[in-house]
């Protein structure tokens, strides 16, 4: 038998495993084993929590930011493959935050260390106001502004495990070209090419191509840019737009169902159009627990199916 071809997930691995201050990931899918139960065997996400964990118990800062679509291509309401793909994620992303929450001090908080956003936009057409999630295809993951890895592969096991999509990524280790940075205000040196893409990159999601995240753990940059600006642009899309299928007040999918079928559309007058230009670029909140109180996951009368085509 063939040997599995490991190398990416190794690479992604241990790129997070040696991480001082920064993991960055922007990600088309993020399916990953945490030992909760899911057939999973991709460590990605045991990678992180672990790293994630030493920064925790060294009340050191450190930040992960993931980037995902707000839900996989197609229609979350009605396509079944859509919804299990939505389940494996969702419980992976879970799983991290709780690993994360039980190690916390009183007085700290997950996204202290660790957020998911996704990216939106909107426009108004025939005088209504439209919005549609700006899909994250990106393949992307940046470690302390020094490493890189760009590719075909995403954090899940059909890109991960060596026996399943054929992939290939880029190791760029950016130690040629150092630059005096900033770290959390402590001095850091940076790639110059690897900071130059993270940086782009962010001043795109945050509609702002003048930003100033150059110190990505930053109080200032991390939590009154990045995190204020995804929580801002998600409380006027779901005030404006989404109302009673809002994804953190509807607890199920017949819900968001019955919300979608007698909501009226929107029209481009001067009240919504007020609120809708207050949106900064891109960044929301990524809906990590979407309707709560359904099962997503492959049912048992579904189980001729493989989990292959989902994980």
């Amino acid at each position: 038998r063939v040997r599995a071809e490991s190398s990416i997930a190794s690479a992604i691995c241990g790129m997070i495993e040696s991480a001082h201050h920064l993991v960055y990931l922007e990600q088309q899918f993020f399916v990953s084993s945490l030992g909760n139960g899911q057939a999973v065997s991709n460590n990605v996400a045991a990678s992180l929590l672990k790293r994630l964990l030493r920064a925790v118990e060294a009340q050191e800062r450190f930040r992960a930011v993931v980037v995902l679509p707000l839900h996989p291509e197609g229609n979350p309401l009605e396509e079944r493959s859509v919804q299990v793909v939505m389940s494996y994620q969702q419980r992976t992303i879970q799983a991290l935050r709780e690993g994360v929450e039980r190690a916390l001090p009183a007085g700290k908080r997950v996204d202290d260390y660790l957020c998911f956003l996704s990216a939106r936009s909107w426009g108004i057409l025939d005088d209504k106001v439209v919005s549609e999630q700006a899909y994250i295809h990106s393949k992307v993951v940046i470690v302390d502004d020094r490493i890189a890895l760009l590719g075909s592969a995403n954090v899940n096991d059909r890109s991960l495990a060596g026996e399943r999509d054929t992939e290939v990524s880029l190791l760029i280790r950016d130690t040629a070209d150092l630059v005096p940075c900033n770290m959390g205000g402590a001095t850091w040196d940076a790639g110059r090419s690897v900071r130059d893409l993270r940086v782009g990159l962010w001043r795109r999601l945050l509609g702002d191509v003048g930003a100033d995240v150059r110190d990505p753990i930053s109080e200032e940059v991390y939590r009154d840019k990045l995190l204020w600006t995804a929580s801002h642009n998600t409380e006027v899309y779901e005030r404006v737009l989404d109302r009673g299928m809002a994804a953190s007040t509807c607890r199920t999918r017949a819900e968001a169902m019955r919300a979608l079928a007698t909501q009226e559309p929107v029209c481009a007058d001067e009240g919504a159009l007020d609120a809708m230009r207050t949106i900064v670029g891109h960044l929301v909140l990524h809906p990590t627990d979407r309707w709560p109180d359904d099962d997503l996951s492959l049912q048992l009368h579904e189980s001729l199916v493989p989990t292959e085509l989902f994980t």
